[in-house]
């Protein structure tokens, strides 16, 4: 481009922009990316873009944007221009658009008081209807449930019994070992373990219909190393999955 054309850039930006805004030429294209608001301003405030009908607006896999300027609001943009002026924000005529694709975000719902409460109540009943499948194998057991302060409980002696331990009772202390080693005791809220300090649970273990019931995290906090423990519903049942490295699970 020769000085001339350059200088009538300049005077033609000079009648549209006030005084106050001088305008700078760039031999070489600039490249930004950002999102920009309503008034095309982007989020760092330095940049204001001057869509005309000569900006070439393509999507990132090079189709032509046939949609209105309203749609590119918010949207992540890589910009293209040569010119822009000194000011805050600088503002520039872009040469071309690009529109980056994203990754599609399901709108946030938020659940009323009444929805959630509903929902609960629904997943209780589900858990306390379906059999227990144990590490893929459909076990001899009470039900589990959701206690009231939301806490899946699990029948102890047959999840424990399950992926290979002894379980003993003591009834006059109500007192449950497992393996020897740990023990705890219905209606308080923690666990031992030989050589360690009491542990909580979250909540205490309880005696149901003559079954005694504990919740979940005495499984997943066993110290027994790398515990992986997993719960999920499918129909009519109730997956627990529980691997101990310790022993092989």
């Amino acid at each position: 481009m020769n000085m001339k054309k350059i200088l009538t850039i300049i005077i033609a930006a000079a009648i549209i922009i006030p005084a106050t805004l001088l305008t700078v030429y760039a031999e070489d294209k600039q490249t930004t990316t950002g999102r920009f608001d309503e008034n095309f301003v982007n989020q760092e405030n330095t940049l204001k873009l001057n869509i005309t009908e000569d900006t070439e607006i393509i999507y990132e896999d090079g189709i032509i944007f046939e949609g209105e300027l309203s749609d590119l609001i918010n949207r992540e943009l890589t910009v293209i221009y040569s010119i822009s002026t000194r000011s805050i924000p600088a503002i520039t005529i872009p040469e071309k658009i690009i529109i980056m694709y994203e990754k599609a975000v399901h709108p946030i719902y938020i659940f009323t008081e009444e929805e959630q409460a509903q929902i609960k109540a629904e997943m209780a009943e589900r858990i306390e209807s379906s059999d227990i499948i144990l590490n893929q194998i459909n076990i001899e057991s009470p039900r589990a449930f959701i206690n009231d302060d939301g806490i899946l409980m699990l029948p102890f002696r047959a999840i424990a019994e399950g992926i290979g331990f002894e379980v003993n009772w003591k009834a006059e202390t109500k007192t449950v070992s497992m393996g020897g080693s740990l023990t705890f005791s219905i209606g308080k809220d923690e666990y031992n373990f030989s050589g360690h300090e009491s542990m909580p649970l979250g909540t205490a273990p309880v005696l149901k219909n003559g079954n005694t019931y504990v919740p979940i995290s005495l499984f997943e906090n066993m110290p027994f190393g790398k515990v992986i423990v997993r719960n999920y519903l499918t129909e009519n049942a109730l997956n627990i999955e529980i691997h101990i490295p310790a022993i092989g699970g």
